[in-house]
């Protein structure tokens, strides 16, 4: 059995979540027992368990949240929130035959100087050596800091073409060892309802007045990145210029308030915009983490418009479950949106220089004037011009190539090549 200590989100309705919970379930069921996951998950935090997937095969989990001091572990990994004392502990206690990461750069590259030293330290005492995975994001011109150390790794995978060629700036020699793996998405989980049941969970949901109802979705985050005002302040001023017969609605997928975002209630009420008549929250709790996949899709069916701010993506998981429902989306031109959404949705392109007080990064935010046009122009798609129905058709076939059995082949194959 090849043992392979992970570290990425698990038991959580985050995009990482999302994807590491279909990346396990494909590798165990290929490999079956001769693959071994232990899997230090951030935002889990219960015991440490061992979980049957298949009815047959398992994979061990433990919080990344719960961990003792260790001695080795630098003042700025200890307790941190993503897992990475919890992680270099284990691989300094046990041995591995491969280590997988999933995760932020920022968040990976400060354990790098660490990983180097524990693999002297195990070459010098005769103990097993591990081979290394590093799948990553990449959601902005990345400034070098971020990339340093990174040839460490043996096999680099990034999301999209878009952070390839990012990585290759730094270091064009990287190129050999650097493979583009996409994200996927469950058919089964995200697809077209009936018309009889989107009808009635419109009604259910968004109430009596949901005929009368034009509803954008913004189905993303509260945090700084996703600039979710951006969309409000375009909703403000489509609203100021609108002369359909159905008026516009803007649901806003997310927690109302958040630590590390913005209380959009206050900003709201500062736009003159009222609660249940020009837009809404999730309607039984306050935060998209705690909504069922099954309730999930039905939310995508009923809106009429997807829409994103973002200031940059990976990937844009969101965007894309949206897409495979049948969904007309509005996009920024930039990183990871201008792959997913060339030739099958209606792009922003008047981006602004934005750097975000959390990260100091330059990336690239939406003019408030051309959201606003791009919601009037789309609504007139999708009521008037066989446009509308024309991008949401390639966009619809070009999420049945992205699958996840399809993606997850690619990663048996690295698994096979690595371990």
């Amino acid at each position: 059995m090849k043992r392979i200590l992970c570290l990425f989100d698990h038991y959580s309705r985050t995009g990482y979540g999302i994807v590491s919970e279909q990346l396990v379930a494909y590798l165990t069921n290929h490999f079956g027992t001769k693959l071994g996951l232990h899997i230090v998950a951030t935002n889990y935090f219960g015991e440490p368990t061992q979980v049957v997937l298949d009815g047959v095969h398992t994979v061990y989990v433990e919080s990344g949240k719960l961990s003792q001091d260790a001695e080795r572990t630098p003042e700025h990994l200890k307790q941190d929130d993503f897992g990475r004392m919890v992680f270099l502990e284990r691989l300094t206690q046990m041995d591995f035959d491969g280590i997988f990461i999933m995760q932020d750069l920022g968040i990976v590259t400060p354990m790098i100087p660490i990983l180097k030293q524990l693999k002297a330290d195990k070459m010098k005492t005769n103990r097993k050596q591990f081979k290394s995975v590093f799948y990553f994001p990449v959601d902005c011109e990345v400034p070098v800091k971020f990339f340093e150390g990174i040839e460490f790794f043996e096999k680099l995978v990034t999301y999209t073409e878009y952070g390839r060629k990012q990585l290759l700036c730094y270091n064009p020699k990287l190129n050999i060892k650097t493979k583009v793996i996409p994200h996927g998405v469950s058919g089964s989980d995200y697809h077209k309802l009936d018309s009889k049941e989107i009808l009635k969970f419109r009604g259910d949901y968004f109430g009596d007045a949901a005929k009368e109802l034009f509803i954008i979705g913004a189905i993303n985050r509260n945090q700084p990145r996703k600039d979710i005002p951006a969309t409000i302040f375009g909703f403000v001023e489509a609203k100021k210029n609108w002369k359909f017969e159905r008026r516009p609605f803007l649901y806003l997928h997310m927690s109302p308030k958040d630590a590390k975002g913005w209380d959009l209630p206050f900003l709201l009420d500062q736009c003159e915009l009222v609660e249940g008549v020009d837009y809404m929250f999730p309607r039984s709790d306050d935060s998209n983490l705690q909504v069922d996949v099954a309730t999930m899709n039905k939310i995508y069916n009923t809106i009429d418009l997807y829409i994103s701010t973002s200031r940059g993506e990976g990937w844009g998981l969101t965007a894309t479950e949206a897409m495979a429902v049948g969904k007309l989306c509005i996009l920024p031109y930039h990183t990871s949106y201008m792959e997913i959404g060339m030739g099958r949705c209606v792009f922003m392109e008047e981006m602004l220089p934005v750097c975000g007080i959390e990260d100091n990064t330059i990336r690239e935010g939406s003019f408030f004037i051309e959201v606003a046009e791009k919601i009037i122009e789309c609504y007139d798609a999708l009521e008037n011009r066989k446009y509308g129905q024309e991008l949401i058709d390639k966009a619809s076939n070009y999420m049945k190539n992205l699958r996840w059995n399809e993606v997850c082949k690619q990663w048996i194959d690295v698994f096979k090549e690595m371990y």
